[in-house]
């Protein structure tokens, strides 16, 4: 059988929070949308950003072989991740 350890994260506010990487262009909108979600502790914000790397690094890899598109948002979702202080 195939174990899924994706599945794993349910519940955990990192794994919602990371798309806001995959999302939002703007700095300033990113950092509003983080606000508007509450408060986070800075485990879970570092936790996000690692996710958000996965899932670029995912998208890029994947994307590079037939999807430029993939691979576009996986390279956006990069730099986002790497410019945010």
């Amino acid at each position: 059988g195939i174990i899924d350890w994706g599945d794993i994260t349910a519940g955990d506010p990192a794994t919602d929070l990371s798309g806001v990487w995959m999302l939002f262009g703007s700095a300033a909108v990113r950092q509003q949308a983080l606000e508007a979600y509450g408060p986070v502790s800075a485990a879970t914000l570092v936790r996000a950003r690692g996710w958000a790397l996965a899932f670029g690094l995912i998208l890029l890899d994947s994307g590079m072989v037939d999807n430029p598109r993939n691979a576009a948002l996986g390279a956006q979702t990069l730099r986002r991740v790497l410019e945010h202080e």
